[in-house]
């Protein structure tokens, strides 16, 4: 899924793709993903167990623009957004 969303921009629109907290777990494992400088997530239901999945991930340091609109995210989910190293 990846590979097929993935411009020559950085650009990773996964956007609607109910991927859900454990898609978003997976996701943020992949090496690829090292590559992204633009991650669009919105609409897959991710919650604040992707959300901590994506700060952890230590392939996402690249990401300038983040979208994870409409994904159910707390102020927990947001706090480990403002605190990570990753944006």
């Amino acid at each position: 899924m990846v590979k097929e969303n993935l411009n020559g921009d950085g650009s990773l629109d996964l956007e609607n793709k109910k991927l859900g907290a454990e898609g978003t777990v997976s996701l943020s494992g992949l090496e690829r993903l090292s590559q992204v400088t633009t991650l669009v997530l919105g609409d897959n239901g991710i919650g604040d167990e992707g959300v901590a999945a994506l700060c952890d991930s230590p392939y996402l340091s690249q990401v300038k623009v983040l979208n994870l609109k409409s994904n159910k995210i707390t102020a927990v989910g947001a706090k480990l957004i403002a605190q990570s190293p990753n944006w």
